[in-house]
């Protein structure tokens, strides 16, 4: 995941439903940049698939940028 935001806003939440597995997302400004999966650290910037799992919650942190 290499989400954008604009200036303006501060993050966003999102869910989708993919291969029958509902993936909560939240994209935040600030902090330490990076991947959370269920409050995981991911390496990369992908989400992996997450078979065999009702619900999974995924968190990426920005970068501040100038």
């Amino acid at each position: 995941m290499r989400p954008v935001l604009p200036k303006s806003l501060e993050g966003f939440e999102a869910r989708r439903l993919f291969r029958g597995t509902v993936y909560d997302i939240r994209v935040r400004r600030g902090g330490e940049p990076g991947l959370w999966i269920d409050g995981a650290r991911v390496e990369g910037d992908r989400v992996p698939v997450q078979t065999g799992r009702a619900r999974v919650s995924v968190e990426v942190a920005l970068r501040e940028v100038d």
